[in-house]
């Protein structure tokens, strides 16, 4: 499978290139840092915790040699991850990704959507305080695993976009032998272009949480949920925000927010099967 997508992307790939990376200037990683200030974490694992818990589910309840999933869309939406779903679909594999999929059965997409309202209807909306509903934090940490799993048993052989993109660390430690596609763009043309576009189905990890917890990036959903062992009940508002709480005219702070999970995803991927696809014509994404 590594293979076929190597040649999917060099041959099929018509608004893709691979490998391409370069090194950000002093001045550009300075005015990200100054956007987001202390809210910029320092490079550090995934917590403990968090990390127990997904090495008991995915070492003594999963079976990684049943799962169907060969190819993981690890980048984030907007940066071309839907082109990476049509050359899957256009090679006549199964694909899904977010509302769309091809080739695949009727119980694996309804595994997906089930995952998927999760993630919307409880994530999502409880994250947003308009939406006046709590949500007990720890019982949807329980659900996400399990829904999870049965999605990568489902015969379906590429999956990307949220909510698996938010998902990459424990889909590396589920999956040893898929590859993972990292799609990039610049982070300031992405901010600015999430602004224009948002239809307020993402949401970030808090400042305030994602330092109490330690957490290594904004955008790892369940390292920002409460560990499984929380004796109390939390909302889902006290550990997420909307995207748009991080809108600022110049999109300098989302901007880091991007630019701070692609390096987090360099480390969680290290050694694996990884391809980085950019955009024709967009400048490479440049690695901090």
């Amino acid at each position: 499978m590594g293979r076929r997508v190597v040649w999917l992307l060099g041959s099929l790939g018509r608004a893709f290139v691979t490998n391409s990376t370069c090194v950000w200037n002093a001045s550009t990683k300075a005015s990200l840092q100054a956007a987001l200030g202390s809210e910029w974490p320092a490079s550090r694992p995934r917590p403990l915790a968090i990390r127990t818990d997904s090495e008991l589910f995915w070492r003594h309840a999963f079976d990684a040699q049943a799962s169907s999933v060969r190819v993981v869309g690890a980048g984030l939406a907007s940066t071309g991850s839907e082109t990476i779903h049509d050359l899957v679909c256009e090679a006549g594999l199964g694909s899904i990704h977010m509302t769309k999929h091809c080739r695949v059965t009727q119980s694996a997409w309804l595994a997906h959507e089930k995952l998927l309202n999760v993630y919307l209807e409880q994530i999502v909306s409880c994250a947003t305080p308009t939406i006046g509903v709590s949500c007990d934090a720890v019982e949807i940490a329980k659900r996400l695993r399990p829904l999870l799993r049965d999605v990568l048993v489902s015969g379906v052989v590429a999956i990307g976009d949220a909510p698996y993109s938010y998902l990459v660390d424990e889909l590396a430690m589920a999956l040893p032998g898929a590859t993972f596609v990292r799609t990039n763009r610049e982070p300031l043309e992405w901010a600015l272009v999430k602004q224009k576009r948002f239809k307020g189905r993402d949401v970030i990890c808090k400042p305030s949480n994602l330092e109490a917890k330690q957490a290594p990036t904004y955008l790892d959903l369940m390292g920002c949920l409460p560990s499984l062992a929380t004796e109390f009940s939390p909302s889902i508002a006290k550990f997420f925000v909307n995207y748009q709480d991080f809108f600022t005219p110049s999109g300098h702070k989302l901007a880091a927010v991007f630019a701070i999970h692609f390096e987090y995803l360099s480390a969680v991927l290290r050694g694996r099967d990884l391809l980085d696809a950019q955009q024709h014509g967009r400048p490479p994404h440049c690695l901090l």
